[in-house]
């Protein structure tokens, strides 16, 4: 988290007073992954120094003008790290959007999402784990110890669910954020969609299902599943 900071006399490399200090909280992760440190100093922003947090939301607003209309303007700031001012520089890459739609049998699909229910029943503890451990890398706080920020896929040996993802274009590490539009925000309410999704096919309810995926930081996959 960011608070303003009065400073100390005497410090080396800016004036007294102005500031705003990276200090520990629920997301020092996110900053850390922005190459922040506790106690760090962000007084300038873009040529503007930051005397508060009006002036950095005006700053950022600023630039967040700029970047609409050009995507390759950079996010420039100095930062004062133990007496010693460093230039920072942040460059944005373009997200990368993409939408696959797929065909697949009935009886296949449905094979393939009761493999997938069966695989989140088998593995709770392991895949709460792994989720709660990326969460918390990326600054992302989960709600209680069933919470998701969206479902990360772990490898599976299951030969036919292999299939079935590698058909998709689903890779390992995707991060499942909606099923038909439905965010998954805890591992329980994952495993009722699927269930419910299930019931559909089974009843013939349904003919289409989506999943809109995250790879990477850079990349959303709207996935579209065709049944007939």
């Amino acid at each position: 988290m960011l608070e303003a900071e009065a400073g100390e006399t005497g410090e080396t490399g800016t004036e007294p007073g102005h500031g705003l200090r990276v200090t520990d909280g629920p997301r020092r992760e996110a900053l850390a992954r922005l190459c922040f440190q506790t106690d760090d100093r962000i007084v300038s922003l873009n040529e503007m120094g930051i005397t508060g947090v009006p002036s950095a939301i005006q700053a950022i607003d600023e630039f967040l003008s700029a970047a609409a209309d050009n995507q390759d303007v950079a996010l420039a700031m100095t930062v004062v790290r133990a007496g010693c001012r460093l230039p920072v520089e942040f460059r944005f890459q373009p997200v990368i959007r993409t939408r696959t739609e797929i065909d697949m049998p009935r009886e296949e699909a449905l094979a393939a999402l009761r493999l997938e229910r069966e695989t989140l029943d088998t593995n709770v503890s392991t895949i709460l784990q792994v989720n709660h451990d990326n969460a918390k890398a990326m600054g992302e706080p989960v709600d209680g110890p069933d919470g998701l920020n969206g479902l990360w896929l772990l490898g599976v040996k299951d030969p036919k669910l292999k299939e079935f993802r590698s058909a998709a274009g689903l890779a390992s590490g995707d991060r499942i954020m909606r099923i038909d539009e439905v965010a998954m925000t805890s591992l329980a309410g994952v495993r009722s969609h699927l269930s419910q999704l299930i019931e559909q096919l089974e009843q013939g309810a349904i003919s289409t299902a989506s999943f809109d995926i995250e790879r990477g930081e850079f990349q959303y996959l709207k996935l579209i599943v065709k049944v007939d």
